[in-house]
């Protein structure tokens, strides 16, 4: 279902795609939207979510809620956090924040997401995971933040193997 570029400023997705239940890619890059309705829940067999060149602070609640996603691009937006919350969708495997100039920090829950292959965050300002971590790729970014995940229970933050 592509939206892409059509001006779209409200949260709320049209009727006559929600009305459409074997909806699979949903693509709303190049609009002026800042957050998503709830409504975008009733697509249930959403795989794909383009929400490239948005205006999104945050990512909109309504998309933490789409356990069936497996690519999330909120590229080009004005992330300046991502919710532990991202962890939820554990079927991701494709993750697109590049070019959030605002996003400093990943959060831990991150590293509990083993599907995940793909994670592009170039062009974002992050302190942690630091540069080099990101540069080695999105195994090693999911592991490093794992640990540190991990070690905020066992209060054990083990980092063997990693070149700071």
């Amino acid at each position: 279902c592509d939206l892409s570029d059509m001006g779209i400023v409200e949260p709320e997705l049209p009727q006559y795609i929600l009305r459409q239940a074997f909806v699979s890619t949903l693509l709303m890059n190049g609009n002026h939207l800042e957050d998503l309705d709830v409504s975008v829940t009733k697509l249930r067999a959403l795989k794909t979510a383009n929400f490239d060149g948005n205006k999104f602070a945050a990512v909109p609640p309504a998309v933490l809620m789409l356990n069936t996603l497996e690519c999330l691009i909120v590229s080009n937006n004005d992330l300046a956090g991502l919710s532990a919350e991202i962890s939820g969708l554990a079927s991701l495997t494709k993750l697109d924040l590049s070019g959030n100039l605002n996003l400093e920090f990943l959060p831990t829950s991150l590293g509990t997401m083993t599907n995940l292959e793909e994670l592009h965050v170039d062009r974002c300002p992050l302190r942690s995971p630091p540069s080099e971590v990101c540069e080695a790729g999105c195994a090693a970014v999911v592991d490093y933040l794992g640990r540190i995940h991990k070690a905020a229970s066992t209060r054990e933050l083990f980092i063997e193997g990693f070149e700071l």
